[in-house]
């Protein structure tokens, strides 16, 4: 239960601080100015890039639940890919 938790909620995070919409980051709804970014970050792109590694463990948590030494050797494999590309 805990695998797909890791490797999804990093994704979510790093949506928070990437800006979506005009310019000024703010549309009109109904007469409210509403921000089209959660939070506004000034170091945005290190956060994502922070976030991101930290999925990683996910898939090495998945390969280890299996309880069998292939898939762990698997996840491992992986996770080693991901790092280094």
């Amino acid at each position: 239960v805990l695998a797909p938790v890791v490797a999804a909620i990093p994704a979510f995070m790093a949506i928070a601080v990437i800006p979506f919409g005009p310019a000024g980051n703010e549309v009109s709804i109904f007469g409210h100015r509403t921000a089209m970014q959660l939070t506004d970050l000034p170091i945005a792109m290190l956060f994502i890039l922070a976030v991101a590694s930290v999925g990683i463990y996910g898939i090495v948590l998945a390969g280890w639940s299996s309880g069998s030494t292939y898939p762990l050797l698997g996840g491992l494999r992986s996770c080693a890919q991901m790092i280094s590309y």
